[in-house]
């Protein structure tokens, strides 16, 4: 009887090893399969902040030039082409177009292969350009609504003019 229990404890024991060994064996398998997935995860995030990054570069570099032409033709609308606020318009236009060309220059090449990269490198690049992108997004939301006022002012504008021209018929 006595050798008999031996035995059962003998082979569950063995079970219970060759168990525990498979088990750690596919645990470290998954461990590797789940940091592969997270990197092929985040070289796709870090390649489509690279593209966007570069779209909204590309759409200030010419929403900047519109809303110049924009904001001149306003304000020769009203008389204040010469002014200074022509003058500090163009200061301001020149200085956001410095920070842009400063922030396209720190901006990854469109020819940056992210394959090689660790988890903790591509993490920090997404950071990184998230950062470029929000600076590019803040001076793009100005420009937009530099040049919705603009409309604005024209519209006004150009009631005002139906109203005198309006005036002037009612006249005769």
């Amino acid at each position: 009887m006595a050798d008999w229990t031996g035995i059962v404890g003998m082979v569950t024991g063995v079970v219970g090893m060759v168990t525990g060994v498979v088990g750690a064996v596919t645990g470290r398998k998954a461990y590797q399969r789940s940091n592969q997935i997270k990197a092929l995860d985040l070289r796709i995030e870090a390649e489509k902040a690279r593209v966007n990054l570069q779209v909204a570069i590309g759409t200030l570099r010419d929403l900047i030039p519109a809303a110049t032409t924009s904001r001149m033709a306003v304000l020769a609308m009203s008389a204040a082409a010469n002014s200074s606020m022509a003058a500090q318009w163009d200061a301001r236009a020149a200085a956001d177009t410095a920070a842009l060309n400063e922030i396209a220059s720190k901006a990854p090449a469109e020819t940056v292969e992210y394959e090689g990269w660790s988890a903790e490198s591509l993490a920090q690049e997404l950071v990184r350009v998230h950062g470029l992108n929000l600076s590019v997004s803040d001076t793009t939301a100005k420009y937009r609504a530099e040049l919705t006022a603009d409309d604005e002012a024209r519209r006004a504008r150009a009631h005002q003019v139906n109203a005198q021209n309006g005036a002037l018929l009612s006249r005769r």
